[in-house]
């Protein structure tokens, strides 16, 4: 065979084989490829939140405990104040003195104490009741997707913009950044809030609190 032929011949079946490659390669895409494409939503969670009317009734009840504590602080802050006051009118060096001191003393301990335990209470219930509003917006969020057949929903970050700081802060902030541009058709925040207050309206939130401006 003639070195022509022979380079027409390799030519030929490399040819094939392309071919071959091409279609098996257009059979698997085919195979592996969806019947439709993704559905894709964002909500915001931010907006959602802020705009809850159970959060609204819960924060009353958050409000209504931190009172509480506060009434309890204040009580013994006069208790300090009155204790303080007998124990400057007392001569110094006297027993009376000395056992005013003491009281004096063990109030400011009570009361250092006791704004520590209030503070540390008031800030755990603040995180359960922000854990229990993101699990319920969770899961209208999980129970509206399979209504509409969305196949990933993501937090929208979007629209909050980055705050000024150090170069370590603002690179931070931009390194965590996920969506840089969203249109408005994928956007279901709205529905999403108004589905959990909907339910929330028909539920034992019936009647209870407004909505947040």
């Amino acid at each position: 065979m003639q070195k022509q032929d022979m380079w027409r011949a390799i030519l030929a079946v490399a040819a094939i084989a392309l071919v071959i490659g091409a279609w098996k390669a257009g059979a698997n895409n085919a195979m592996l490829a969806p019947d439709k494409p993704p559905v894709i939503a964002l909500v915001n969670l931010e907006r959602v939140l802020q705009n809850l009317e159970e959060l609204d009734a819960r924060g009353e009840e958050l409000d209504a405990f931190r009172n509480e504590r506060v009434q309890r602080l204040e009580e013994i802050n006069r208790n300090l104040q009155d204790a303080t006051t007998r124990l400057e009118i007392l001569a110094q060096g006297t027993p009376d003195y000395a056992r005013q001191e003491e009281q004096v003393a063990m109030l400011q301990m009570t009361l250092r104490f006791q704004s520590e335990v209030a503070q540390e209470r008031i800030d755990r219930r603040k995180g359960e009741l922000h854990t229990q509003m993101f699990n319920k917006v969770l899961d209208a969020v999980n129970r509206m997707a399979k209504q509409r057949n969305i196949d990933l929903v993501l937090s929208h970050d979007g629209e909050i913009s980055i705050a000024p700081g150090g170069e370590a802060q603002v690179t931070r902030q931009i390194a965590m950044r996920r969506i840089l541009y969203a249109g408005n058709a994928i956007e279901v925040s709205d529905e999403v809030l108004q589905l959990m207050n909907n339910e929330w309206r028909a539920g034992a939130g019936g009647g209870q609190g407004g909505r947040r401006n």
